[in-house]
């Protein structure tokens, strides 16, 4: 209870909070995943990119394009606060219950835990499963596996595959649980029902991609566009965007199964051909292992980067940084010890204090199941996330232990215990991540603008950004040697040019969006909204040439700049409403979108000759005749 308080009670300060309202990358596809399946059925029709677990649960509270998500934030909560109480029933049976109690407290604490369960993702449902299924195999060793063990194991492990496919590792320690009370056979047999069960949950999945015509997809098709994501070229070991792999513009329809995320745009830009769901992932993998054959020791050298950095104090955010969020918010667990620096720690030598017996063995196959996919993939808060969960369960033999060196002898215990104990802690507070502080400035004021921008208050939101991009906070930003670095630095400048846009000054804007394109060129989105400024700015050659360089046409910027009307239009952006319109004019002078809507833009606003003056040079441009008599006609006033 005093968990759930503590959770509500950070809950309420988001709600209050500028950073409230706003969805980004995984969290705005599941969002907008779950609204399309209201909508449009629940079958749907794209393969699974990412895991359908969680937005189909969405779903079912059935949210609207204008719904809050405030409710499945409470439910998270409410598992939250349940995992606390699952941590510390599981480690009761692997320490004395006073010890599981502060293992629970530590768990309460945890600031990570707080932040996943106030964020649209998965993980906080999947930290409760994997208490619930922690718990099933800590009690088969103490109190032996009953006959259900194996298929109550197999099934919550297939629940998990279908957010991750990942956690069908997890496999490794249901057959650790039954090997320590019934051998090699039964293990092997307990290991043959799990598999079938976690399989067999799956299936519906198979069964709905093979009607669809999406080929032999089990759960997702992402190992290869994470594999390279992970090992690629560009890879540092934490999540590294791909930006010329990104999709043109992100659409409902194309994030359902999270499909415009998933490179296939990217294949067909440099092959030439439409490849199906498992034929990408599968091109994504050759060039993965193409990469790593022709550079050995860089992959080994990534790959123990990664084993290092995953068990690091550093969070490496990979959406919203919690660091942000507790910058802006308040804290969201207990200072300092509701840190990863001290729960990685303590759980380390709590797996060390517990290498000889049957629990301590399930729980580091347990952390091993979850850690593994870090080393072979890319690090993150979110996927590191449920390496913690083990090593809490693991503090509560930790704090026996550390109780116990009292009134061990020194010669007998104490010293390798206490060599242990600082051996893992140079391992989590090993000085890997630099700049760690002047990213947290930066994207604290990137995400405060990009916020006020979204609320409609311009001076309160370019005034935050324009100090995220002042020389003196850049200048200590490590923009040549990190690309995530340069995006993030585009991406908020990018975001000052639309607040100037929106204000009536595109000028300012193409400035901000030239900036930004120099600092990644590679962003195709980046480049066609310069293109689109520039054309707002009278310099359509420009933005052609700039069109030339993503392979566009004409048709392209067009759309793009009717697009920007249209939403000015719905904004009551009429100064920005007009400038697109015009533009998309001098780029197609016979457009009668353009045409029409700014003749009746300007008629709104009482600006009548000059919307003669524009029905004369429609006729002059080849505008529709039917068009042009329809707009004079006597009823044109009204509409």
């Amino acid at each position: 209870m005093v968990s759930l308080a503590w959770k509500l009670y950070c809950l309420h300060r988001l709600l209050a909070s500028p950073l409230y309202g706003s969805l980004t990358a995984d969290s705005e596809a599941y969002w907008t995943w779950a609204q399309v399946l209201v909508r449009n059925g629940w079958v749907g029709k794209n393969p699974f990119f990412l895991g359908p677990l969680y937005p189909y649960l969405l779903a079912v509270l059935e949210p609207t394009a204008t719904a809050s998500y405030v409710a499945p934030l409470i439910v998270q909560c409410v598992l939250g606060a349940a995992t606390v109480v699952l941590i510390g029933e599981a480690a009761r049976s692997v320490c004395a219950p006073r010890f599981a109690i502060l293992s629970s407290v530590l768990a309460a604490g945890y600031a990570m835990a707080t932040f996943m369960d106030l964020s649209v993702l998965s993980e906080s449902l999947l930290w409760f499963l994997g208490a619930v299924f922690l718990c099933i195999q800590l009690r088969a060793v103490s109190r032996g596996p009953g006959r259900a063990f194996a298929a109550v194991s197999g099934l919550l492990i297939g629940i998990m595959s279908l957010a991750r496919p990942s956690f069908m590792f997890l496999l490794a320690p249901t057959v650790v649980s039954v090997a320590s009370s019934r051998g090699r056979r039964g293990a092997l047999r307990a290991f043959a029902i799990a598999l079938a069960c976690a399989v067999g949950v799956c299936v519906p999945v198979l069964v709905r991609h093979l009607a669809l015509g999406h080929g032999w997809i089990l759960d997702t098709y992402s190992l290869g566009f994470n594999a390279y994501v992970g090992n690629g070229p560009r890879s540092t070991g934490t999540y590294t965007l791909i930006p010329e792999a990104a999709n043109d513009a992100l659409t409902a329809a194309g994030m359902e199964g999270g499909a415009d995320g998933d490179g296939r745009v990217y294949i067909l830009r440099k092959e030439g051909v439409w490849l199906s769901p498992t034929a990408s992932s599968a091109w994504w993998l050759e060039r993965t292992w193409e990469q790593a054959s022709a550079h050995p020791l860089r992959a080994l050298r990534l790959l123990a980067w990664k084993g290092i950095a995953s068990l690091n104090h550093v969070e490496a955010s990979q959406l919203d940084s919690i660091d942000v969020h507790e910058r802006i918010e308040g804290p969201l667990g207990l200072p300092w010890l509701g840190a990863f620096g001290v729960v990685g720690v303590l759980g380390l030598f709590g797996l060390c204090a517990l290498r000889r017996s049957a629990g301590g063995h399930v729980l580091l196959a347990h952390a091993i199941a979850v850690w593994a996919p870090l080393v072979l993939f890319f690090v993150t808060d979110r996927y590191r996330h449920h390496v913690a969960l083990p090593l809490l369960v693991a503090s509560g033999p930790a704090f026996e232990a550390l109780w116990g060196l009292r009134r061990t002898p020194p010669a007998r215990g104490r010293v390798p215990s206490l060599v242990a104990l600082l051996a893992a802690g140079v391992v989590v507070w090993l000085p890997l991540f630099h700049y760690q502080r002047e990213q947290v400035e930066f994207a604290v004021h990137q995400s405060l603008g990009e916020a006020y921008l979204r609320k409609g208050d311009f001076v309160a939101g370019e005034s935050e950004l324009q100090q995220c991009v002042a020389p003196s906070l850049l200048g200590k930003l490590p923009l040549r040697e990190s690309m995530t670095v340069r995006m993030a630095v585009a991406g908020a400048m990018s975001s000052l040019a639309d607040s100037y846009v929106e204000r009536g000054s595109p000028a300012q804007g193409e400035l901000a969006l030239r900036s930004a394109v120099e600092l990644a060129p590679e962003d195709r989105e980046l480049r066609r909204n310069h293109a689109m400024l520039l054309a707002m700015t009278g310099r359509s050659r420009e933005a052609e040439a700039e069109l030339e360089v993503l392979g566009a046409s004409r048709t392209l910027l067009l759309n793009d700049l009717l697009e920007a009307a249209r939403k000015a239009v719905t904004r009551s952006s009429w100064t920005a409403a007009e400038q697109a319109l015009r533009a998309a004019i001098d780029v197609d002078s016979t457009s009668e979108a353009a045409n029409v809507v700014l003749l009746r833009l300007l008629r709104s606003q009482g600006r009548v000759p000059e919307a003669e003056a524009l029905i004369a040079r429609m006729r002059m441009r080849g505008v529709s005749p039917a068009v042009i008599a329809r707009e004079s006609g006597p009823t044109a006033e009204r509409r």
